[in-house]
């Protein structure tokens, strides 16, 4: 600093200036003087220490190459800008230090003008602001991230004033979220409102008058979109308070849960769809472990007992069909194959049943398998229903093959009397004969006709049995006299009477009074002791025994005549079946299906004891009182 004039400075103004100048060289921030080309002029203790220089180093050289080019346009057009009237100005330029270091400084600048007007020395004084500049940079970056990180966030964060609930702040990706920009938001309080659904609108405003004192808060609820739609948020807000504990700031943050809540309802209404199924759904993992039962599970099967821990499908099944679980469908599940089929199933009380079952395999993202999917109904009424069937089928078949038998025995059996009485009718036609000649034709056509009568009368009476007409009428008995005119009666009927033994064992082998229905035990023993007669070899006894007890009566008859051939003993009470050893004689195959009809509506039983080429004993077991049987 150079002073010129006339005037000699006084030893006051030196000691002024040095003190002035002291102050300057100890000054803590940076001070310069310089020409307008940039010369140093003066520089004080604190720049020296700055550029590491001393100052015989600075003054006189030029600081301008130590700028870089950008700042020192921008501090030339600050020059320019510099008048005596408008002296200073304020900048911040970047520094390149000797070792190439920059560093950022903010400088106060103040021009000094000759009389002309024309600036001729800076004045500056500068601090270094790198840290404080690093620290802003710093913070604008962090900023920056964060605002990108609000923009592209999946979660709205927003901020209340903690008693008017007014927003104070709401990022900017509520637009995409919301539907409307963060402006719109913050410059109306009554939208965020407005765009509750109504539905739900009272119990969330209930909700935001209470967090002062519950402090945090978690609701959900439909917002209204401006493209119509309705989104469900999940609104989760917490009280901030000052070092004071006073309540400062309310702070929340919002995540649309739309396509969760869409999943929820759609579980939900497939629990409800699983829970009321009528078909039986279980879960299993691989190892047949169950994981879940629906309701129709449980009553199929019924509920498990909770100390025995999880039930597996083994103890579902009978042995039989774990046997055929773990060789059968498990290794066809595990090459990912689902199987249908049916198997023996028992419930947890033992009871077993038949198990229609459909089974799925359910994989994880890398396709292990993680779950078995059964679906599954007790198919015993099907069962039942197909067995009917089958036993219809069984039945019609065997009616046609009886229908069968009855042309061929019906049309056999009616040709026979029919062809006697049309010969002997037509021998009396055809000459003269003597009384006795004439009677025993007569005699021919009656007993031909009195066989097409009991054909006709058995017919009738399978028949009514068939439909329901035969009914049960007990009457008093006494059933050994009853026994013995039914003897008598057999023996004037057949001619060729065999001898019969007629043994009847009694307490006092004098009465027996029983009440029974007379014509139904008549069916029954005429037809078994006719046929002991029919199938019997001539000049061997017939035994026809009766015994008794307090409440039945046993009828034994018993001849020494062909048999029955095993195989026919399972068929000889079916309508029109007759043993494949009777060859040429007669019967219709009625009579026993008679005999069976009649001991069944007096509520008895039939057995059979038979050997081919040795006889047969048939034993009738009836109810003394039959009106009390029926009764009971």
């Amino acid at each position: 600093m150079n002073n010129s004039g006339n005037t000699s400075p006084t030893p006051t103004m030196k000691n002024s200036d040095d003190n002035f100048y002291a102050i300057i060289r100890d000054h803590v921030d940076l001070i310069c003087r310089y020409e307008v080309d940039g010369t140093i002029l003066f520089v004080n203790d604190a720049y020296c220490k700055y550029f590491q220089k001393s100052r015989s180093e600075l003054i006189g050289r030029c600081w301008i190459p130590n700028i870089p080019h950008d700042d020192l346009q921008i501090l030339n057009q600050q020059y320019e800008l510099l008048t005596p009237e408008n002296p200073v100005f304020t900048c911040e330029v970047r520094v390149i230090l000797n070792h190439g270091e920059i560093r950022h400084q903010s400088w106060r600048n103040r021009g000094i003008f000759d009389k002309q007007g024309e600036l001729i020395i800076v004045q500056a004084v500068g601090q270094d602001i790198t840290d404080s500049k690093r620290s802003q940079e710093a913070l604008q970056a962090a900023q920056n991230r964060l605002q990108h990180l609000l923009s592209s966030s999946p979660v709205v964060i927003y901020t209340r004033h903690p008693n008017t609930h007014i927003l104070t702040f709401i990022s900017d990706n509520c637009q995409d979220i919301l539907g409307y920009s963060s402006q719109d938001f913050l410059a109306s309080t009554e939208l965020w409102k407005q765009r509750i659904d109504p539905a739900h609108r009272e119990r969330v405003l209930q909700a935001f008058s209470q967090l002062e004192h519950q402090q945090h808060l978690i609701l959900e609820y439909r917002f209204l979109h401006p493209d119509g739609s309705a989104r469900w948020l999940r609104d989760e807000m917490k009280m901030i308070h000052d070092p004071q504990a006073n309540l400062w700031e309310c702070i929340g943050s919002i995540v649309d849960i739309s396509d969760r809540h869409a999943t929820e309802e759609q579980l939900h209404l497939f629990k409800m769809i699983v829970e009321n199924s009528q078909e039986a759904i279980g879960v299993s993992d691989p190892q047949g472990n169950i994981i879940y039962t629906n309701p129709a599970h449980n009553k199929l099967f019924g509920n498990p007992p909770l100390e025995k821990g999880p039930l597996n499908y083994r103890d579902l099944l009978t042995p039989k069909s774990q046997d055929y679980l773990e060789k059968a469908v498990y290794p066809l599940l595990n090459q990912g194959h689902d199987w249908i089929g049916e198997i023996d199933a028992q419930d947890l009380s033992g009871r077993c049943f038949p198990l229609w079952q459909r089974i799925n395999t359910i994989r994880d993202d890398q396709g292990k398998m993680v779950y078995h999917f059964a679906l599954m109904h007790d198919v015993s009424d099907r069962k039942k229903a197909e067995a009917a069937i089958l036993n219809a089928l069984v039945r019609e078949k065997e009616l046609n093959e009886h229908k069968s038998r009855f042309i061929s025995i019906a049309s056999h059996e009616f040709r026979n009397p029919l062809t006697s009485i049309l010969s002997s009718a037509q021998l009396l036609q055809a000459g003269d004969w003597d009384d006795e000649e004439e009677t025993e034709l007569f005699s021919q056509i009656e007993e031909a006709v009195h066989h097409l009568t009991l054909l006709l009368e058995e017919m009738k009476t399978f028949n009514h049995g068939q439909i329901g007409k035969l009914q049960c009428r007990p009457v008093p008995i006494e059933l050994i006299s009853f026994c013995s005119r039914l003897i008598l009666e057999l023996e004037r009927n057949y001619k060729s009477i065999q001898s019969t033994e007629f043994n009847l064992e009694t307490p006092d082998h004098s009465t027996l009074n029983v009440e029974m229905d007379e014509k139904l035990l008549r069916q029954i023993l005429t037809n078994l002791l006719s046929n002991a007669l029919k199938y019997s070899r001539p000049h061997h006894p017939i035994r026809f025994s009766l015994t008794s007890s307090e409440h039945k009566v046993i009828f034994r008859i018993s001849d020494s005549g062909i048999g029955i051939p095993p195989e026919d003993l399972p068929h000889i009470f079916l309508p029109f079946h007759r043993g494949n050893n009777v060859n040429a004689i007669p019967g219709t195959g009625l009579g026993l299906a008679i005999v069976k009809q009649a001991v069944d509506l007096q509520g008895g039983e039939i057995a059979v004891e038979s050997q081919v080429g040795q006889g047969t004993t048939f034993i009738v077991t009836l109810p003394s009182h039959t009106a009390s049987w029926r009764k009971d």
